[in-house]
């Protein structure tokens, strides 16, 4: 939604917000961006965005043709922020607006520069999108000028490739810290000094220098640690091995999924190291990533789960996953 914008205010009173349409904006195919198209995009994306906040929306409406206007029963602090939605022409997922279009074929997406893009042409006319089978495999052929740029290269490869002349390499965080979710279905986890016994028992500088070879930053809390409501004096979960045995007790065991590769891997045994330190017993299973979102967020048939979740970059993220009726709550995690 950003992108087709050109600018917005919210009333004194906080319960609309106005939003002012770049003008000439056209999808792929040559269809003028109307704002009556913008506000039924809107309309169908915010309800599963915003989950139980959506109740605060009263509704959208087109103002003019470059203006619409979304009124709410009360100001909602998320409103704003949800609207980094994808601007698709309805019915027609692959037909967007950016500076390049898209064809997919079963290996590769190829996207060819959007010549009546508002921004102007793109210099570059094509890029073609591969997979690979293995973060190893793609950054072989990088090596061998296959490759022009890769989005991960790995932390196996990460420091060997720094001293290569032939590539350039930029590092940054992430919003996607990595994160065990605890199935609040499952009785050993009701008790809140069991949870805060599991957080309690896992070192997490340690588990960065060696799960993650260094390249990290603690994640402490649920605000990204670039955010500017982010404080250092906020409280935080501090490594204590001797207070989190008495509140475990030892008698937690279960089990940890997470997705199949080296680097869950190496996370998951670094937790499962410093549970078994305190008496706890947490046996560790690397499934298909295809398999693991059935099973979290279609069946909820799992103890725990190990991914990278967003939470970042605003306060927005965090609360999809947190709040009791979130739309990525999959853990059924509530306030008592």
């Amino acid at each position: 939604m950003p992108v087709v914008a050109q600018s917005w205010y919210i009333a004194q009173d906080g319960r609309s917000l106005r939003i002012r349409l770049r003008p000439n904006v056209k999808f792929h195919d040559g269809t003028a961006v109307t704002s009556a198209t913008i506000a039924q995009i809107i309309q169908g994306q915010l309800p599963r965005l915003l989950g139980p906040a959506f109740a605060d929306v009263e509704g959208v409406r087109v103002v003019s043709e470059t203006e619409i206007e979304i009124a709410q029963k009360r100001a909602s602090p998320f409103l704003v922020e949800s609207l980094t939605i994808s601007i698709a022409k309805p019915g027609a997922a692959d037909i967007g607006t950016g500076p390049f279009s898209a064809v997919r074929s079963p290996n590769s997406i190829e996207m060819t520069a959007n010549e009546a893009y508002y921004h102007g042409r793109p210099t570059i006319q094509r890029i073609v999108m591969r997979g690979y089978p293995t973060v190893r495999a793609a950054w072989a052929d990088m090596l061998r000028g296959k490759v022009d740029m890769l989005y991960d290269v790995g932390l196996d490869a990460l420091d060997s490739l720094q001293g290569s002349s032939k590539v350039s390499i930029y590092t940054y965080t992430r919003w996607l810290p990595y994160v065990i979710i605890l199935n609040m279905r499952r009785p050993v986890f009701r008790s809140a000094e069991v949870r805060r016994g599991l957080n309690l028992a896992v070192d997490r500088p340690r588990l960065i220098r060696e799960a993650l070879y260094n390249h990290g930053t603690p994640a402490d809390g649920p605000v990204w640690p670039h955010h500017w409501a982010y404080a250092q004096s906020f409280p935080t979960f501090q490594f204590d091995p001797s207070s989190a045995a008495k509140l475990l007790n030892g008698h937690v065991a279960f089990t940890c999924i997470f997705p199949e590769g080296a680097l869950y891997e190496r996370l998951a045994l670094g937790v499962q190291q410093a549970l078994a330190a305190v008496g706890v017993k947490m046996d560790v299973e690397g499934i298909p990533l295809t398999e693991l979102s059935d099973r979290v967020r279609k069946r909820g048939d799992f103890d725990a789960v190990l991914f990278d979740a967003q939470l970042g970059p605003n306060l927005f993220r965090p609360y999809q996953w947190f709040h009791s009726d979130g739309p990525a709550n999959y853990f059924a995690f509530s306030s008592p």
